[in-house]
């Protein structure tokens, strides 16, 4: 019996040791694999439709800007792979951007390889050409989980005439309760449900920094894009009565009207 006690407590001091191990020296090792597997099901944003003039002119449209980065450490990334293309990747890297040499470029994405980084910054807020440039290099041209290859969409909504007609066109503004950007005024918030359109559901995986990116295939609730808006509105008529007022108001020196 004094026996089955001694092996007892030594089974329970080792699970005690390893499990301080595991917690001190361990946990990077441990962390890393659960954002391998973490995946959950996320919102997906629809694109919010255009609003355009009689004539067919945009007057409110929302630019996309992307955001790149790189999982040095994708599962289907194997070094062969990372060792065959590195050279031309950091080549078109620093053709293309300009702020780091070919050797520099090289060597501070195989540094984060070495450190297993998931989420390497390359660059901010591109435009969609400037993307669509970037996804053909090297590496960036696989699929994500070959090639590493991370973006991230931002969108700015925008009103190519300025001031011109804000009031009426209106604009967008966050939802104190929900949180959800959505028209606040005009024709964005009169319309804000067709313009809007409906957010889908699909499933990502988390892969770092707190960012998770889209697994394929692995979408539940399709995406709703909103639609585009056509208006009667006639913005070269706009334009030209407001230039006439604003004559008007500077010869009569009055403060409004």
């Amino acid at each position: 019996t004094a026996l089955i006690y001694v092996l007892l407590l030594i089974f329970i001091l080792f699970l005690f040791i390893k499990l301080i191990h595991i917690m001190f020296f361990e946990k990077g090792k441990w962390d890393k694999k659960i954002n391998e597997i973490a995946i959950d099901l996320k919102e997906d944003a629809p694109d919010r439709g255009n609003i355009y003039d009689i004539n067919g002119k945009i007057l409110a449209t929302s630019v996309s800007y992307f955001d790149i980065r790189m999982d040095t450490r994708a599962g289907g990334l194997s070094d062969e792979t990372f060792n065959k293309h590195i050279d031309s990747l950091s080549l078109c890297l620093a053709k293309f951007f300009g702020n780091k040499t070919i050797g520099q470029y090289k060597t501070y994405i195989t540094k984060a390889r070495n450190d297993s980084v998931r989420y390497l910054r390359i660059a901010d807020k591109l435009t969609f050409d400037e993307y669509v440039q970037v996804k053909e290099f090297p590496l960036f041209n696989l699929n994500s989980n070959e090639g590493g290859f991370i973006s991230e969409r931002s969108t700015v909504r925008k009103r190519p005439f300025g001031r011109l007609l804000r009031r009426t066109i209106g604009f967008l503004g966050e939802d104190k309760e929900t949180g959800i950007i959505q028209g606040k005024a005009g024709l964005e918030y009169s319309y804000n449900r067709e313009l809007g359109g409906r957010s889908g559901k699909v499933y990502m995986q988390k892969i770092g920094g707190g960012n998770w990116r889209s697994i394929k295939g692995g979408e539940v609730i399709q995406t709703e894009h909103g639609l585009d808006l056509i208006t009667t509105i006639d913005i070269d008529l706009q334009d030209y009565v407001d230039h006439i007022l604003r004559e008007q108001l500077s010869e009569l020196k009055a403060d409004y009207g």
